[in-house]
């Protein structure tokens, strides 16, 4: 079997500010220039871009997909918030994204951070897949401050409401913190019996699946 393209599913644009600065023909120019056939926007807390980013990916003949990291009020700390990725599968995915984004800046109260709440998030995940992210992910901060049994619960609550939609992130950009986790999490994903994307692999198996609008991916087919 041939090697996989790589597709990069947490680009972010410059409508992230002061974390992205790729304008959407630079994104689609790079992944012609790098041979990938599909590319995921992951912008933080908003969508401003998603139509522009699909019009420039059709143009070329790249396959998009639309995601967005948002956040939820962290359980035990008020003031502060965890990151959820969560990326469109299908049409229905893609309206219950709109609805979380906008709901996390019109439904919360006047000053507080963009936001969703899990009741909110419970009634809008339909058609949408998850990621449990990085070090900046509930189940992350869990693990990093040796709360260890929490971790277990919060990502059981993940996997409950995503089912196989759901998908254990690791990630290496040199960061201390990352190598600490990623045992955590590839034992975690083991005990859970939920798929994990090695950093290698960030790719392939979910685009067909986002294309064809299923969500019956390969990933524990691929990684044994």
């Amino acid at each position: 079997m041939g090697i996989s393209p790589y597709i990069h599913l947490r680009v972010f644009s410059a409508y992230s500010l002061s974390e992205g600065a790729l304008k959407m023909e630079d994104i689609t120019s790079l992944c012609k220039q790098y041979h990938m056939p599909a590319v995921a926007i992951c912008d933080r807390a908003n969508l401003f871009g998603s139509l522009e980013f699909s019009k420039a990916c059709t143009s070329k003949g790249i396959q998009p997909i639309i995601g967005c990291i948002v956040s939820l009020p962290h359980p035990n700390k008020e003031g502060q918030y965890w990151e959820l990725p969560l990326y469109a599968q299908n049409e229905n995915g893609y309206q219950n994204l709109l609805k979380l984004v906008s709901d996390s800046y019109t439904a919360i109260t006047p000053g507080l951070a963009p936001h969703i709440t899990w009741e909110n998030l419970n009634a809008h995940h339909l058609g949408l897949i998850a990621f449990t992210g990085g070090s900046e992910s509930l189940v992350g901060q869990f693990l990093l401050n040796n709360q260890e049994t929490d971790a277990i619960q919060w990502l059981q609550s993940l996997h409950t409401l995503f089912g196989d939609r759901l998908y254990i992130e690791l990630s290496r950009h040199g960061r201390e913190e990352e190598t600490i986790l990623e045992s955590y999490l590839i034992d975690c994903a083991y005990a859970q019996h939920i798929p994990w994307l090695p950093p290698i692999m960030l790719t392939l198996p979910i685009v067909p699946c986002i294309q064809r609008m299923k969500h019956s991916c390969v990933f524990h087919q691929a990684l044994t």
